[in-house]
C-alpha cells in the first residue's frame, strides 16, 4: 500500500510540475500574440502606405535627397511587412515544440520570438508613421 501512494504521489508532482510549466508557457505565449495582435491590424495600413510612396515615387521631377529618403523609406516598409510574414510561417506553437524540447528551452525560444516580434512591430509602427509623414507633407505628393 504504501509503495503505491508514494507511486501516485510522484505521479500527481509529476503532473503538477507539467502542467505549471504548459501554464508558464502559454501566458508568455499570450504576451508575444498580445504584441502580434496589436500590430497585425496595422498591416493593411502599411500596405496602402507603400503603394502611396510608390506612387510618389513615379514622379520623375521629383528632387533627388528626397528620392533617395522614399526609396529607403519603401524597402523599409516592404522589409517590415516580410517580417510579419516570415515571423508568422516560422513561429512554432508551445504544444507543437513539447515533444523535442524541455521547458527551458521552449521558454528561451518563446522570449526571443517575443522579441523578435516585437521588434517587427516597431518596424511596422515607424514604416506608418515615416509613410504618413511623407504621404502628408506638402510639396511631396
Amino acid at each position: 500500500m504504501a509503495v503505491a501512494a508514494v507511486g501516485l504521489l510522484l505521479a500527481l508532482a509529476w503532473w503538477t510540475k507539467q502542467k505549471l510549466e504548459e501554464k508558464a508557457q502559454n501566458d508568455l505565449r499570450a504576451e508575444l500574440m498580445t504584441v502580434h495582435d496589436e500590430v497585425m491590424p496595422k498591416m493593411g495600413e502599411l500596405t496602402m502606405l507603400a503603394g502611396r510612396v510608390k506612387e510618389m515615387l513615379r514622379d520623375s521631377s521629383m528632387d533627388a535627397e528626397v528620392r533617395t529618403e522614399l526609396e529607403g523609406l519603401l524597402v523599409r516598409m516592404e522589409s517590415a511587412e516580410e517580417g510579419m510574414m516570415d515571423w508568422m510561417a516560422a513561429f512554432k506553437q508551445p504544444e507543437a515544440l513539447r515533444s523535442s524540447m524541455d521547458h527551458p528551452a521552449i521558454m528561451t525560444y518563446l522570449q526571443q520570438e517575443k522579441t523578435t516580434i516585437s521588434q517587427v512591430a516597431s518596424h511596422i509602427n515607424e514604416g506608418i508613421e515615416q509613410g504618413k509623414y511623407w504621404v502628408d507633407k506638402p510639396g511631396t505628393n
